[in-house]
C-alpha cells in the first residue's frame, strides 16, 4: 500500500476568508483591510492607463500615498481627487482613504 503525499497547498485563500470574522475592529486592522484591498481594486477605480504609471505606496492616517512614474498622471489624479476618493472607498466599503498625496519616482 503506498501513500502519495500531496503537494502543499496555499493557505492564503481559507486565511483571507476568515481574516474579517477574527481581524479586531481597530484603526490599525482598518489601515491592513484597507491596504490588502486597494490592491485589487486600484485598476478598476482609476483606469489601466493611470494604474499602470501610478501605484499605491501607503496608506497612513488615511492619505494614501501615490507613486506617479509621469507628472502628468500626478497631476491628472490631483485633479480627479474627490472622485478617485468617491470611487475607492465605494469600492472599499466606508471612507478608509480621506485624501490622495501623489509622489514622483517610480
Amino acid at each position: 500500500m503506498s501513500h502519495r503525499r500531496r503537494a502543499p497547498r496555499p493557505v492564503s485563500g481559507p486565511l483571507d476568508a476568515l481574516r474579517g470574522g477574527w481581524q479586531p475592529d481597530s484603526p490599525v486592522a482598518r489601515v491592513q483591510t484597507t491596504w490588502s484591498s486597494l490592491g485589487e481594486v486600484w485598476a478598476s477605480v482609476v483606469g489601466e492607463y493611470v494604474a499602470a504609471r501610478a501605484q499605491p505606496a501607503s496608506v497612513t492616517a488615511g492619505v494614501l500615498t501615490v507613486r506617479c512614474s509621469e507628472g502628468v498622471v500626478a497631476e491628472e489624479l490631483n485633479l480627479q481627487s474627490e472622485d478617485v476618493l468617491a470611487r475607492l472607498n465605494e469600492r472599499l466599503g466606508g471612507d478608509p482613504v480621506t485624501r490622495l498625496r501623489c509622489v514622483m519616482g517610480g
